[in-house]
């Protein structure tokens, strides 16, 4: 039972790893990471607006081939052989692509021909059916499987005017299939900036039981300040800060931790090695849980923390912000 235990702890560490290294990867490359790709008059400025929350994209803005919007990007598919190599060009360098087809007209040859080409990208890619508020009737699940067969890629229809639509249906599926877009996506859609935090300090308070139990009975503190320190970093950048110093207050409370664990690990002593590597698990959790809570709640400009924000401004280890206010 043990040994079962350990495996799946392992595999489970693993895969908290990897998709840690790739929120690491994305976290200084803002630039482009999501694209969205469509002929034109497919919903592609309807689609960016509703993702923000807000009418910041006006109506009737003129097409651009290439559309640069900070992490997103609005490319109007070119009828020209040049004017696709260089869309190519700029899309192999996003994280993922949503392909916008306007459902009133159904996919057309040109989309076909586009959908093959992008998927030989590298990026991760989505297929959008827009419009289905004006449809005949919207495309039964059957259909839509069948497209997913086809195209090899996933498929959702929606109404990109319907933030809520965009924000219930959408987000989750591009999240889904391109998880290393979790913090710069909240960082620029706040509806999502709860959800992610969260997600983020629930997935570290994992690992940091789980480090702590591949370590044996002893926490490996330098292994906690960097999983907390990274932590702090994230969710910093979701709520549009730059992360604090590596050598500022959060290493205070992981060396309290260890503290705390030292005396329950001789109280808990009779209780052989399971039971101490148990403690020192959950205190190494129970330390990353609320270590990410007090950033959250720091970072989200919670009222009780304004008074501990003006003491780490007193001692040089004020956040500014990304925009430099």
């Amino acid at each position: 039972m043990l040994d079962a235990f350990s495996r799946e702890a392992q595999e489970a560490l693993h895969h908290f790893r990897s998709h840690w290294r790739d929120l690491d990867a994305l976290s200084g490359r803002i630039e482009g990471q999501v694209a969205i790709v469509g002929l034109k008059g497919t919903g592609k400025k309807t689609l960016c607006n509703s993702l923000w929350g807000w009418q910041a994209l006006a109506d009737d803005l003129p097409d651009e081939l290439i559309r640069q919007l900070g992490l997103f990007t609005l490319v109007t598919v070119p009828d020209n052989a040049y004017d696709e190599s260089a869309v190519i060009y700029q899309l192999e360098s996003a994280e993922l692509v949503i392909y916008m087809v306007d459902g009133t007209v159904g996919i057309r040859p040109e989309d076909v021909r586009w959908i093959a080409r992008l998927r030989a990208l590298p990026a991760a890619l989505l297929i959008a059916i827009n419009k289905i508020n004006l449809m005949p009737e919207v495309l039964a699940p059957t259909a839509l499987a069948k497209m997913q067969d086809q195209f090899a890629r996933p498929v959702i229809q929606l109404n990109a005017q319907d933030v809520n639509a965009v924000h219930e249906q959408l987000l989750p599926r591009m999240l889904k299939v391109c998880p290393a877009l979790t913090v710069p996506l909240a960082a620029e859609i706040t509806s999502l900036r709860w959800r992610v935090v969260s997600r983020l300090i629930r997935e570290s308070a994992i690992m940091s039981g789980l480090v702590t139990l591949e370590s044996g009975a002893t926490v490996d503190v330098g292994a906690l300040i960097d999983l907390q320190r990274r932590l702090i970093q994230h969710i910093a950048r979701v709520y549009g800060h730059a992360g604090p110093n590596d050598n500022d207050h959060t290493n205070v409370g992981t060396v309290t931790q260890h503290v705390i664990l030292e005396i329950l690990v001789r109280v808990l002593a009779r209780f052989g090695p399971f039971g101490r590597g148990l403690a020192a698990g959950l205190i190494g959790a129970s330390g990353t849980w609320a270590v990410g809570y007090g950033a959250q709640m720091r970072y989200a400009g919670a009222a009780p923390f304004a008074r501990f924000n003006g003491i780490f401004r007193r001692n040089g280890n004020h956040v500014t912000p990304l925009d430099g206010r």
